[in-house]
């Protein structure tokens, strides 16, 4: 969070996303490293909420949307290379707490830094989500 809000130059205060590590207060349930890249989207691809005000609109449901989509597709890519994305599963095979917990964790936090970085690659050019071959016929 720190590393992306410094790039984005976003304000990231870790008292907000604290409670993520070990999936969601240790209850080993969605992967902190996923919660916080959501966090991230919305951060990003959000407006403001006062901009929504001052046109007279609500809801943004169109930014909402993209955000919802960009999350659903990190979820599609973290599921795609861990099949899940509950802590309990992902870390099934190693003793929490040890210094093998927390290489496995910093390691899942990396690649999803990568696949966050992917979504919004994607976000700014939608052919890349396509594929190659897509992307020849252009």
């Amino acid at each position: 969070m720190l590393a992306f809000g410094e790039a984005f130059d976003l304000p990231v205060d870790l008292r907000y996303v604290r409670g993520f590590g070990g999936g969601l207060g240790q209850g080993r349930c969605l992967c902190g490293a996923v919660n916080g890249a959501a966090v991230f989207l919305g951060l990003l691809l959000s407006e403001e909420r006062g901009a929504d005000e001052a046109r007279g609109g609500g809801r943004d449901h169109q930014r909402h949307s993209r955000v919802d989509q960009a999350i659903q597709r990190l979820e599609s890519l973290f599921k795609g290379r861990y099949r899940a994305n509950c802590c309990k599963w992902l870390t099934r095979k190693i003793e929490w707490g040890t210094p093998a917990h927390l290489e496995h964790c910093v390691s899942l936090t990396g690649e999803t830094a990568k696949m966050l970085l992917r979504v919004l690659q994607e976000e700014a050019d939608p052919a890349l989500a396509a594929g190659p071959s897509d992307r020849s016929a252009r």
